[in-house]
């Protein structure tokens, strides 16, 4: 979009009362229809005919009067959130020399500087704001999101915390307080972070499983769970909230706390088998553990005993569902079943579900909604697909399941795609339909594709996967966000659409070495059109301790079954004070079934994808018009080259780029 920028002109005309009237009414509608457009409880379609109606009254104003500099202000914001920085910038400036100690103006262009990606130049404005108005929250907001933008998580959690302490919850300062949580180290226990933990778990629109490091973390050093002689009550564990909320909110990735969950399960189970009870103390807990296990696909390692035990209460359950039966008459088995196996994989759970989710008790509800309806629900989705037969011959308990496992999606304001490619890669807005072709391939991709379905206004999304489990939940998840416009193919049926001759405007591929080979991303090259973007993040390789499994892996031709993932993973676990195993250790990926499936048994040489990447940047049908680091910084072209033949020359990626392409 091409934007005249509007000068303040001084005032020629003597305005009358109506006229002034008029004017401010518009330019309160206006302001009105912006507030629209930045609340998240506005429809997602309806932000952008809030943005589109605001943009068309401001300029009316701003054409009848153009000394008028709030309207001149609006009209700086709308542009700044429409992509259109340089423009925005102009309007900010004018006001500012205008009004230079007005805040509000102040406040925007230290915004502008952030979007920008010129944090420390945002800094002045937001302080010369508060010493203005001490009371400014916006300023303070500022200097919170420019701290985040410089990765000094730790201020920017402290303003952010010091916000929602004054009352100001709105979802995107949660979501800034989470980031930052899920970003710096914790040193020792503190009551004051527990309860902004329990805070951010209380709202259930936010991405908790950011959170996992974090209170894995606090909950290590809560019980001191490092110190081997650290005394352990199951009683105080089972009336902590902080153990009963992360359990139920994330996956725990500390070596310690794993430890210490997989005690508190033994306990349970050997306290119910010997008194065939399971006392109302403990049944929360089992619940909370119960759900956490299905989480990583029952990662924990169960000892022989464990395994003699489940069996008993299996056979008990089964029994029971034979004949009449009632809740309370097999509730204590559910759980302490729940705790070791997923529920939709036995023989007995056509009889649960007999019952109708709700039918359930309130407490029981999240075991079996994840560990039963839920994972029908996936099935059912895969049933369509011929990839399906793959897992016809996956014994039950190697059943995979979606990883990475996310409830929610990060929070960002509407924006239309269109507006974003004018705006970041000069792309002639005139040559684009109304809607655009969003095609996102590769790791993580059904997570990726509902943010973009979600927040762009203008786009119609394709979600495709290796992984017909994560294709599933995204399934799942876009229907319970009621988004009409995606859909979550595999490689066969994507192939197939792209074969036909279809147009793609947009491709975010994410390096899938187990399913990206030339063959696919040249029907992607292909099927994009001319101005299309292509962009292609190349991931890290490996540490060198994971490289190692691998090997290991298809030396003893090792199948990927959960036995093998558990053995390997208790071998590891046993030297988790090793620096040679601290990286893997310290993955997400290692505490979970599928993570570890995914990163150990599916190892294929990253060179493929380095050299159609190389082949890619020396086209001449590409320009390379921008490559961001992992922290989302411009990178030079040349020097990323540079580093590309580097590790095409190793096979080694020590560096994660996003890069992005423009067909010629």
């Amino acid at each position: 979009m091409t934007t005249t920028t509007p000068q303040l002109q001084p005032v020629i005309n003597d305005f009358t009362e109506s006229e002034r009237s008029d004017m401010a009414r518009l330019l309160i509608h206006a302001n009105d229809l912006y507030q629209m457009y930045n609340s998240s409880a506005t429809p997602s379609a309806d932000r952008q005919i809030s943005l589109d109606n605001a943009f068309d009254l401001i300029t009316q104003v701003i054409n009848f009067d153009p000394s008028n500099t709030p309207a001149m202000n609006l009209l700086g914001r709308i542009e700044l959130d429409r992509g259109n920085i340089d423009t925005a910038k102009a309007l900010f400036e004018q006001c500012l020399q205008h009004s230079p100690e007005n805040t509000q103006y102040l406040v925007n262009k230290g915004y502008l500087h952030i979007i920008s990606d010129e944090p420390e130049l945002s800094l002045d404005y937001f302080q010369k704001s508060l010493e203005i108005d001490t009371g400014m929250e916006s300023a303070f907001l500022g200097i919170a999101r420019a701290q985040q933008a410089l990765d000094n998580f730790d201020i920017a959690y402290l303003h952010y915390r010091s916000l929602v302490s004054h009352g100001h919850d709105d979802i995107s300062i949660l979501q800034g307080m989470l980031n930052c949580c899920a970003n710096i180290q914790i040193h020792s226990y503190q009551t004051e972070l527990e309860a902004d933990l329990l805070q951010l778990y209380s709202h259930p629109e936010l991405a908790h499983e950011k959170l996992g490091k974090f209170a894995s973390d606090l909950i290590c050093k809560k019980y001191d769970l490092e110190n081997p002689n650290a005394p352990i009550d199951i009683i105080d564990a089972a009336n902590d909230p902080l153990i009963y909320h992360s359990l139920l909110k994330c996956s725990l990735s500390n070596p310690f706390v794993e430890e210490f969950i997989t005690l508190l399960r033994e306990s349970i189970l050997i306290e119910a088998t010997e008194t065939r009870y399971l006392r109302e103390e403990l049944q929360l807990l089992a619940i909370a553990i119960g759900v956490n296990c299905e989480r990583n696909n029952f990662a924990l390692l169960v000892k022989e005993e464990e395994s003699v035990k489940v069996a008993h209460f299996d056979e008990v359950l089964t029994q029971t569902l034979h004949n009449v039966w009632l809740v309370e008459d097999i509730a204590g088995a559910v759980i302490i079943l729940g705790m070791y196996q997923a529920f939709f994989s036995q023989s007995y759970a056509v009889r649960l579900t007999a019952l109708d989710l709700f039918e359930w008790p309130l407490a029981l509800q999240p075991l079996l909604k994840s560990s039963l309806y839920l994972r029908a629900e996936r099935e059912a989705f895969k049933q369509s697909f011929p990839e399906k037969q793959d897992d016809l011959l996956i014994g039950k308990e190697d059943i995979p399941a979606p990883y990475p496992r996310s409830s929610c999606l990060d929070f960002f304001n509407p924006q239309s795609l269109k507006d974003e490619l004018t705006s970041n890669f000069k792309v002639d807005k005139n040559t684009l339909p109304d809607r655009l072709l969003l095609l996102v391939a590769g790791v993580d991709a059904s997570q990726k594709a509902l943010g973009y379905a979600k927040y762009f206004t203008d786009v119609d999304v394709l979600a495709v996967e290796s992984s017909l489990n994560n294709l599933s939940e995204g399934q799942l998840k876009a229907q319970e966000q009621k988004l009409s416009n995606i859909a979550f193919w595999p490689l066969s049926l994507a192939t197939r659409f792209m074969n036909d001759g279809n147009q793609i405007h947009f491709a975010a591929i994410c390096d899938d070495t187990n399913m990206l080979d030339q063959g696919f991303m040249s029907l992607v090259q292909h099927a994009l059109v001319q101005q299309g973007i292509l962009n292609y993040k190349l991931l890290k390789s490996p540490d060198s301790a994971t490289q190692d499994i691998q090997s290991l892996v298809t030396k003893q031709k090792l199948p990927a079954t959960t036995a093998n993932i558990r053995a390997l993973r208790s071998t590891i676990l046993t030297d988790k004070y090793s620096a040679y195993w601290s990286d893997l250790i310290n993955s997400e990926y290692f505490y979970s079934v599928d993570g570890c499936r995914d990163e150990w048994f599916n190892n294929r040489s990253q060179n493929d994808v380095l050299g159609m990447v190389s082949s890619l940047l020396d086209g001449k049908e590409w320009n390379l018009a921008k490559v961001l680091n992992h922290h989302r910084k411009d990178v030079a072209a040349t020097l990323v080259k540079k580093h590309i033949q580097k590790f095409t020359n190793e096979n080694h990626v020590s560096n994660e780029y996003s890069i992005y392409l423009v067909k010629r």
